[in-house]
Order: C-alpha cells, then structure tokens, then sequence
C-alpha cells in the first residue's frame, strides 16, 4: 500500500513537473521578451489564480502582467480540448496597429447548481495593460450539428456570448474571429434542433425557465424516427401502456412516449437540471387511464398531470 502510494505521488510530480507552460515569445523595443502564465491552487477557498508573466531573457527581470481570480472553483489558463500548437495561443499579434497578448482560459462557476462554464478569449493591451474579454458560456455536449457530416459531434455548444464593456469593435471582431477558428466552440445557430440526437436541448429551449407552468402547458417536440433510449433495456425504467400511448420514464431521466396513431416520437419531460428528479417510480395513468398521465417527483414534491393530447398541465399539488 505504501509503494502503491509513493508511486502514485511520484506520477502525479513528474506530471505537474513536465505539464507545458503556455508562452510565447516576442520583441519590444528591440528586446526579446517571453510570456509565460502560471496558476496556482489556494487550498483555503479551493479556488484557483492565474499570473500572467513578463520575462526580459537580456536581464531577466520579470513583471506581472495580469491576474485572475474570482468566485469561480476553476480557473484554468488553458482550454482541454484546444491545442495550443495547432492556435498557436498564447501568442503576440498586432490588432488596430497596437500589440496584443492573446490567449484562451475556462473558468467554471462554484455555485453547484450551475452546469454552465466559461472559455474566455483574452487580449492583453502590451500598451496600455488593459484586458478585453469575449466570454463564451455554455456546455460539453455531443450534439447533432447543421454544418456536419458526423451523426453527432463533441462540442462546447455556446448558450450565451458576451464582451467586456470596454471592448471596441476592431478587438471585438478580432475575438470573435479567433472563437469561430476553434471549430470546438459552436453556436446555438449551428444546432440542427430537427435531430433526434438532440431531443433533450429541443425540450428545454421550447419550456425552458418556467414558461410551462405559467402557461399550463408543455410543448412537445415530435420526431418521426424512434429514440435511441428506447432501444435499450436499462434497469429502473418503467414502461406504461394504452391503446395510444406508450410511455417510457427513465430513472433520473427522461420520459418520453410513442404515439401510435400518429406513429410519431415526443419528448414529455426532459427538465435539465444538475439534481435531474425521477418521475419513474411514481409514474402513473390518471383519468381515463388513456392520455392523462400524473407525474410525481422524488425531490421536488409537487405533483400535475400532463395531457398527452394537447400537452396541458395541471398542478394537484405544489411544493412550496
């Protein structure tokens, strides 16, 4: 147990050790400079503070440049799945005839509700020192895209973009541009919402934030083709039978439902959540046994019934 143990530090040091410093070098003034970020963990917040460094190789002098720290458990000065040879960030360009550090970081909110992250395109004025950001928030998904060939693709599929105020249009297209060269950042208008492959997203942006409730009613996306969870036999599910409908409620999942008359696919519940609720256990006909069917949560106690008809929603009790 002892070796195993003084192994397994052992890997973990000559990882940190060998881990690739983002840098980059360049001239100022007729001086080689390099630029290298370093981050750091601080164990009493569990948070982490990324430096981004000057270094004169002439004298060797080194000046801070710019800090990061914030709210956020993750603060990483580079992104996983973007390779920093093939985008060559972090680099020095001229953008509007002035010098730019730019590079890429992530930083993932602490709240643990939230599933969203943040990559971050940076430039850093070597002028002026001021830092113009374009955020990107979003998730890891694998999705069916409109622009691809594939049946899905591994994405940060970006829900929301924003810039820092002090951003002129000449940084800001700049930023934009560099976002688009990723190829792994990708907008909501690339998504193909007609895809099967992304019933789940479909749901949600069709009742997303609560506008079922105050409308009494569930949009359910259609498909003609069959979803892929239904070909699977998973442990938990349960399955409900009428002379129209066949529903099927995963554990901790989704319902979903086949309508026999149209011969049609839809999607009943597909709440995105991080505490996702199971309505399975519970899931029962109500009424006429036919179309009605009463949903009750293991966390969130409330409890309504669903038409599978018009797709209604009608609350028996809720939580308070």
């Amino acid at each position: 147990m002892i070796r195993f143990l003084i192994a397994l530090l052992s890997l973990l040091l000559c990882s940190a050790l060998c881990a690739e410093t983002p840098s980059c070098i360049y001239g100022e003034g007729g001086r080689e400079c390099e630029i290298f970020i370093k981050d750091t963990v601080l164990p009493e917040t569990y948070t982490r503070q990324f430096f981004v460094y000057k270094r004169n190789l002439s004298d060797g002098k080194v000046s801070l440049l710019l800090k990061r720290d914030s709210i956020y458990r993750i603060n990483n000065p580079s992104v996983a799945e973007l390779s920093m040879k093939r985008l060559h960030y972090p680099r020095v360009d001229t953008v509007c005839e002035n010098p730019y550090l730019f590079f890429f970081y992530e930083r993932e909110p602490s709240h643990v509700s939230v599933m969203n992250t943040e990559i971050v395109a940076a430039m850093l004025s070597l002028s002026d020192g001021r830092c113009y950001e374009l955020y990107s928030k979003g998730r890891r998904l694998n999705v069916k895209l409109r622009t691809s060939n594939f049946s899905s693709d591994y994405v940060f599929l970006c829900f929301f973009q924003s810039a820092s105020d002090s951003a002129n249009a000449c940084v800001l297209d700049y930023l934009k541009t560099q976002v688009e060269k990723t190829g792994f950042i990708k907008p909501l208008s690339d998504l193909d919402l007609k895809s099967v492959k992304n019933y789940g997203l479909n749901w949600n942006f069709l009742n997303g934030g609560g506008r079922m409730e105050k409308r009494g009613k569930i949009e359910f996306p259609f498909y003609k083709e069959p979803f892929a969870p239904l070909k699977v036999s998973v442990f938990g599910v349960r399955i409900l039978e009428s002379e129209r409908y066949k529903v099927v409620a995963f554990p901790y999942g989704d319902v979903l439902a086949y309508d026999k008359r149209s011969n049609s696919y839809f999607v009943v519940w597909a709440m995105e959540s991080l505490q996702r609720d199971d309505y399975s256990a519970s899931l029962c006909w109500y009424g006429d046994g036919v179309s009605m069917l009463l949903m009750k949560g293991v966390f969130n106690l409330s409890e309504f019934v669903v038409d599978l008809n018009s797709g209604s929603l009608q609350y028996l009790k809720k939580e308070k």
